[in-house]
């Protein structure tokens, strides 16, 4: 007979745990790392598997295989099982709901070749509970099938070495030193005063300036901006005096039409380009307004 299996090292408080609840028993399959439920694992109906790291603790991978639906979810699942490739993690399997419809021979017997397993297809009823522990390569550590659709499977194997205790919290901080006052600034000298500036020396008496036109010839050619030939004899209105500040523009004539309001309609209306042609500009100048010639 092949030898007894090595007895389990001594129970501890930390492990992994697997509870199976079939359709009529709660419908769940749940996973326990050292009493803590792990979440967001598989958790579908049929077959659900879980790998946990041996050393660490921590989810290495997970799948689950519908097998109620359809054989071929049972033919995945024994493909998955051959490949696996992680000595030393635990393999925790859980159902729920209904897993045993669709499992056939080569899937009872993956269970029993990679994980030990010893449910069979007369032990595994339907809509049964079944919960399983085992590390790759066969080696069976906890395994229950629920006796009756209305009990609840547990596999619990906990024997491993717990992680140490958190450290205890850091001691507060010590109270910040308070602040070094600034140090006051060196007291400053008065500045000598200032010594007032020379006295502008007064411009030189200014040159006689005027025009040598008429003042109003003069400003018509201001407005015109025909200044640059005219400064020989409007030097005042076009500012050219050396010593004397530009004088003020000349005022702006009133804009109007001279002709008055209806004669410059009338002629707007009867006679084309009236406003815009060469040949009647000089009857348009008597509309300045209404041709928009203002200045």
């Amino acid at each position: 007979p092949p030898p007894s299996p090595p007895p389990p090292p001594p129970a501890s408080q930390c492990g992994v745990g697997v509870q199976s609840a079939g359709k009529l028993a709660g419908n769940y399959a749940r996973f326990y790392v050292h009493g803590a439920q792990l979440t967001g694992v598989s958790n579908g109906r049929g077959l659900n598997i879980v790998l946990v790291s041996g050393t660490t603790f921590e989810v290495v991978e997970h799948a689950w295989f519908d097998t109620f639906t359809s054989s071929d979810e049972a033919d995945a699942m024994v493909s998955y099982l051959e490949a696996l490739s992680c000595p030393s993690c635990y393999v925790l399997v859980g159902a729920k709901d209904e897993a045993s419809s669709s499992l056939t021979s080569a899937a009872y017997s993956a269970l029993a070749s990679v994980l030990g397993a010893t449910v069979t297809a007369d032990t595994l009823c339907y809509r049964c509970s079944y919960a399983l522990v085992s590390r790759l390569g066969g080696e069976l550590l906890a395994e229950e099938v629920g006796a009756d659709t209305s009990e609840v499977a547990s596999a619990d194997w906990m024997h491993a070495a717990c992680p140490p205790p958190p450290l205890p919290p850091l001691p507060p901080p010590s109270p910040p030193t308070p602040p070094t006052p600034p140090t006051p600034p060196p007291p400053t000298l008065p500045l000598p005063p200032v010594p007032p500036p020379p006295p502008v020396p007064p411009l030189p008496p200014a040159a006689q300036c005027s025009d040598t036109q008429a003042t109003s010839w003069c400003a018509k050619k201001l407005r015109k901006s025909l200044c640059h030939n005219n400064m020989d004899v409007c030097e005042l209105t076009c500012a050219e005096c050396a010593s004397l500040p530009p004088p003020p523009p000349p005022p702006v004539e009133a804009c109007e039409d001279k002709k008055g309001k209806k004669w410059c309609k009338k002629k707007l209306k009867n006679v084309k380009g009236f406003c815009t042609k060469a040949k009647h500009a000089k009857k348009a100048r008597r509309c300045e307004k209404r041709c928009s010639l203002c200045r």
